[in-house]
């Protein structure tokens, strides 16, 4: 039988003109598709082999330097490289990121020993990064004299679409784009050291992951801000056998030539960053007045008093401090940089987690519905504060306010306490700075909105006191203080985190005892502070504020508008249990 007929009876050839010639071209691969899958690393092609009986297999041919869509099969078998021959309808090809391809399809055909090849069918494809890297993590910031010293930690090798790590930084606020701010790295590099920086100006750094056409990680978890400096250390000295609350303290290191309660410390750190805002849900939604709580900075209205737009807080940025006793003196510190492993930034820790900002209430807490029946304590002007409600009470329904919200803690009042002897280098706060609302009735919140940050009467028992920004600090109401509390043996417990009513998982800072009277010692320990250990002292003497330590006991701090010389900034009491209320005992609310 003439071959031709039997080829034109399969439908690949046809008799014309006496001669044989291809009725049509042989039969390829159909419904042929392409895509460039897990981030470039991989080439996904589909496509349906022929049906004719004549059909043998596939052959695919690829090059990344030569185009070979329209070349030949013989150019394609002696310049490109064959990737597969076979009958199956899919491959899947491990390719490089972000290159061209060139493939080309051709399908074999026999008949009775003949080998026939189709034109081919070819195409490329560009194997496109299109999802960014993940975020840098571990990011850690140490500043130094005029330079900032930061480690992070780039993607791990499994992000396989990782190229680079790009950081800015500015004054002011965090960077908002790549290309808003200096650019300090642009490497695979996890630590640098950013130099030329201007001391006790506080820079924010921003990182951006990207792959390598440039798809940028905006996530914000990759920002941190520092202060650069030279090291400055306020502190000061207190003699333990002089009584003179005055006469006891004196200034050391770079505190030396300052002038105690003078205007020249609001330049000093961190006086100089400590500002009021209106804080909601974490984020701050603008600035206050110092001068006057009732507008903002811009001198527009603020509304101190709308506690569903926000709270009134104070911002403190996250300073390191160091207590020790040495023979008779006690030596307190603090810098804005871990001087060494004895400095801590205890009121700027949730856990081991250092946070850059703490916010505390400016006012006494009031308690509030949400309008869907959570109750929340929020910090608003114009209000009554709320009272006669259990530690536990006040603990939860500050809690309700969202991650990050609680009551102020131990180390929070001994952060109070650290900032204001060294400003006021006095023991007694009452006649330093004022008396504060010790007599009379009790005040709603607000009465202090326009005195400034610092503001009191040293001899009347009827006008509140501010210290850092907050009204009331002490006298009006005592608060609750959270993350500390006595054993049976008066030791002193004090946590971080989890806070609770039994002292579960605190840390033993030390051991007092049952006393009662004006304190006159004081545990004076870096984790233990100011925590009362001997009463010997008077209204005029030695902390001039009175206390009462027994075992098994919570803590409430400041005195009230019944204390009379009793309050002041040392004023700590361990004296309540798990079910104390009072009508003279409220709660201020820290977001951390």
């Amino acid at each position: 039988m003439n071959i031709d007929y039997v080829l034109m009876a399969h439908g690949l050839f046809s008799k014309k003109g006496g001669g044989s010639e291809p009725a049509k071209p042989l039969p390829e691969v159909t419904d042929l598709t392409s895509s460039s899958t897990d981030s470039g690393l991989a080439i996904s092609w589909d496509w349906v082999v022929p049906t004719q009986s004549e059909f043998m297999k596939v052959e695919l041919y690829m090059s990344e330097t030569k185009n070979i869509v329209n070349s030949s099969y013989e150019t394609c078998v002696s310049s490109a490289t064959k990737i597969y021959e076979g009958t199956e309808n899919g491959l899947i090809y491990d390719s490089q990121q972000m290159k061209n391809y060139y493939y080309k399809f051709f399908c074999i055909y026999t008949t009775f020993g003949d080998i026939e090849i189709s034109k081919g069918v070819g195409g490329s494809i560009f194997t496109e990064i299109k999802k960014t890297p993940k975020p840098v993590t571990n990011i850690s910031a140490d500043p130094k004299d005029g330079k900032v010293n930061l480690t992070w930690d780039n993607p791990p090798s499994t992000d396989n679409v990782y190229y680079k790590t790009l950081g800015v930084y500015k004054e002011g606020s965090y960077p908002e784009s790549v290309s808003d701010g200096i650019t300090f790295v642009d490497s695979t590099e996890n630590s640098i050291s950013v130099t030329g920086l201007t001391n006790d100006t506080t820079y924010y750094f921003r990182f951006f992951t990207y792959t390598i056409n440039h798809l940028y990680n905006e996530d914000v978890s990759q920002e941190i801000s520092s202060t650069p400096s030279t090291t400055l250390i306020y502190g000061v000295k207190i003699n333990t056998k002089d009584s003179n609350p005055l006469t006891s303290v004196s200034y050391i290191d770079n505190s030396i030539g300052m002038i105690p309660a003078s205007s020249d410390w609001d330049n000093k750190f961190p006086f100089n960053e400590i500002k009021p805002v209106k804080l909601l849900g974490g984020t701050v939604v603008y600035e206050l007045d110092k001068n006057d709580y009732n507008k903002k900075t811009n001198g527009e209205p603020s509304s101190p008093d709308k506690y569903m737009t926000g709270d009134i807080m104070v911002k403190f940025p996250k300073i390191y401090w160091n207590i020790q006793k040495e023979g008779d003196y006690v030596y307190v510190r603090y810098s804005s940089v871990k001087v060494d492993d004895s400095y801590d930034c205890l009121a700027h820790k949730r856990g081991d987690i250092e946070k850059d900002f703490l916010y505390i209430g400016a006012y006494l807490s009031k308690v509030f519905d949400d309008g869907g029946g959570k109750l929340k304590l929020c910090s608003s002007s114009g209000e009554a504060p709320t009272v006669s409600l259990t530690i536990d009470s006040f603990r939860t329904r500050a809690k309700n306010k969202g991650v990050g919200y609680g009551l102020i803690a131990y180390y929070q009042i001994l952060l109070m306490q650290i900032l204001y002897l060294v400003r006021f280098k006095n023991l007694n706060s009452q006649s330093s700075l004022g008396m504060g609302r010790v007599s009379g009735a009790s005040v709603q919140t607000g009465h202090l909105n326009d005195k400034g940050m610092y503001f009191g009467d040293r001899t009347s028992s009827l006008i509140g006191v501010k210290c850092h920004g907050i009204e009331d600090l002490w006298g009006n109401k005592d608060i609750v203080v959270d993350g500390v509390r006595t054993d049976t043996d008066a030791n002193v417990f004090v946590g971080t985190d989890n806070f609770n009513d039994q002292g579960t998982g605190y840390e033993k800072v030390g051991k007092s005892t049952g006393l009662s009277g004006y304190i006159s010692g004081t545990l004076s320990t870096t984790k233990s502070g100011f925590f009362p250990t001997s009463t010997n002292g008077s209204s005029t003497t030695y902390y001039s504020d009175y206390t009462s330590v027994n075992g098994n006991t919570l803590v409430r701090f400041g005195g009230n508008n019944s204390s009379g010389d009793e309050a002041g900034i040392f004023c700590l009491k361990s004296n309540l249990s798990t079910t104390t209320t009072g009508t003279s005992i409220a709660s201020r609310i820290i977001y951390l």
